[in-house]
């Protein structure tokens, strides 16, 4: 999977915020590096964006609408923490495994 960059900016804060839950989802199901050097540097340029926008008070949305995208952000990440952690977890053992044949 190969990850192409946007060659527009998502104009409004939930665009932006769409945009962010896609690329996470992205990251969910690729391994590639490249592809995640891709999506965490688009999600960088959107954080920015998006930090601009709220501090500029362009926070004209609808709460609950503004609430479930939250949402799906913080499950987006949660897996990918977990992700993340088991994925460190093999690593470790493996890494043990390795060690241990080593001076035997």
């Amino acid at each position: 999977m190969h990850i192409k960059k946007s060659k527009t900016r998502p104009y409004s804060l939930m665009e932006k915020i769409d945009s962010v839950i896609n690329l996470l989802s992205k990251a969910l199901d690729t391994q590639d590096l490249k592809d995640l050097s891709s999506i965490e540097e688009e999600i960088q340029n959107l954080s920015k964006s998006l930090k601009q926008d709220i501090e500029l008070n362009q926070l004209e949305l609808d709460k609950e609408t503004f609430k479930k995208k939250i949402n799906s952000l913080n499950e987006i990440i949660l897996k990918l923490t977990n992700n993340n952690q088991v994925n460190s977890k093999i690593f470790s053992e493996f890494q043990k495994f390795v060690q241990d044949r080593k001076f035997k």
